[in-house]
């Protein structure tokens, strides 16, 4: 795991929580501040109790929120960055956060998936993508195709690789 995705991790610089027995309160599709990070979120719309997406980003790395690319099939956070110095190889970072429930339709958020990264892509040519979350049973052959690599490589909860990390940057260590 390269210095930045494990500084996303440990630092708390953007961090992704999904869990559907946490419950958020306040707006459905919202931005909270909280101490020195903003807060992103999205909350189920289907009308179940608890659960949902946020992510929560250092105050001083610019993030916009892509609420065009809410999906009442998936649960999932959308953020395009842009850092005054970037490498010329990358315009903007797109960060995904996604929550695949257990019984969960996985055609559909693999659609979901691949349409955000294919419309962002097209937008942003030069893009670099980190794509985070609670998978579940959700195949990393489909990520892999668009092709992304797999970062996260010890389980994560009791024996199960269920939390990862896809991205499509080989070294994001300028980010720190």
């Amino acid at each position: 795991m390269n210095r930045f995705l494990r500084y996303l991790a440990d630092k708390n610089s953007a961090h992704r929580q999904t869990d559907r027995h946490t419950p958020m309160t306040t707006r459905p599709c919202g931005l909270r501040r909280a101490g020195k990070y903003v807060c992103f979120r999205r909350d189920r719309q289907d009308g179940r109790q608890g659960g949902g997406v946020a992510v929560y980003v250092s105050q001083s790395l610019p993030c916009t929120h892509i609420t065009t690319y809410n999906s009442f099939d998936a649960e999932s956070v959308w953020l395009l960055c842009r850092y005054s110095r970037m490498p010329r190889s990358l315009t903007h970072i797109l960060i995904g956060a996604i929550f695949h429930p257990p019984d969960g339709d996985k055609n559909s958020v693999i659609s979901h998936v691949f349409d955000c990264l294919d419309r962002c892509s097209h937008d942003h040519p030069n893009l670099g993508i980190i794509l985070l979350g609670d998978f579940n049973q959700l195949p990393d052959s489909a990520i892999k195709a668009f092709p992304l690599r797999q970062v996260v490589t010890t389980p994560t909860r009791g024996k199960g690789l269920l939390d990862k990390i896809f991205t499509n940057m080989s070294d994001c260590s300028w980010l720190i």
